[in-house]
């Protein structure tokens, strides 16, 4: 499934900013070239409260720590060269517009932080819908993206 084009200007804005971060992940890059960019979304210690609220945001630290510690990176097949992003508010998720994120959202949105903005990207084929698909990243004080994968599997 390709993704619509966003209603929302300030996500749609988001939208191209994550893909202009993510391009080079689609790029032909060198051999554990892709865990080199993936290191760069690592969260600060400070980044799990602006995601989740206490005492989800330490717990979350800490199990994602031990993730990243042990050598976290994304993948995709050379082919898959085309990025789709799609971001949702929390606020939204929580009215039921999950727009295509994993169910395990569902589970953990009173974890996240309401104003939290949630990206999902997917590295595709040119022509295709399907392909390596991720969740989690966020933009950070405007400044940084940080990647949060699965974080129902990491604070519940």
């Amino acid at each position: 499934m390709s993704f619509a084009p966003q209603s929302d200007p300030d996500l749609a804005t988001l939208e191209k900013a994550a893909e202009r971060f993510l391009r080079p992940f689609g790029s032909s890059v060198q051999a554990g070239g892709l865990s080199v960019l993936t290191q760069k979304m690592r969260p600060d210690p400070n980044d799990y409260t602006k995601v989740f609220v206490e005492p989800a945001a330490q717990l979350a630290k800490e199990r994602y720590g031990e993730l990243w510690e042990g050598g976290l990176s994304i993948e995709r097949r050379p082919s898959q060269t085309e990025i789709h992003i799609r971001a949702v508010r929390v606020s939204e998720m929580k009215q039921g517009n999950m727009d295509g994120f994993p169910g395990g959202y569902a589970r953990i949105l009173h974890l996240l932080q309401p104003d939290a903005i949630m990206l999902l990207f997917r590295f595709v084929e040119p022509g295709k819908n399907a392909g390596m698909r991720y969740d989690g990243l966020v933009h950070i004080d405007q400044q940084r993206w940080a990647w949060f994968p699965k974080p129902w599997r990491f604070v519940l």
